[in-house]
């Protein structure tokens, strides 16, 4: 006995598919300027746009203030 099953379509798995292939035109290099008890330092961070790269940088710095973002080409 076989029980038919109808398919899914695939169209929206093979674009999620792209977009984990091609994730490093999704991403870019952010450096984000912190202060901290008197201290400037800057946390390089991988992101997909600025206001990801804040929460990564205080999540890594909790205590921190931060000054700005900025991409970085290098």
């Amino acid at each position: 006995m076989h029980i038919h099953t109808p398919c899914a379509p695939l169209g929206p798995i093979i674009q999620i598919k792209r977009l984990a292939r091609n994730s490093s035109l999704l991403t870019m290099k952010c450096e984000v300027k912190l202060y901290v008890a008197g201290q400037v330092f800057t946390e390089t961070v991988i992101c997909r746009n600025y206001e990801e790269a804040r929460e990564v940088a205080l999540a890594r710095n909790p205590n921190a203030k931060v000054l700005g973002v900025t991409a970085v080409f290098k």
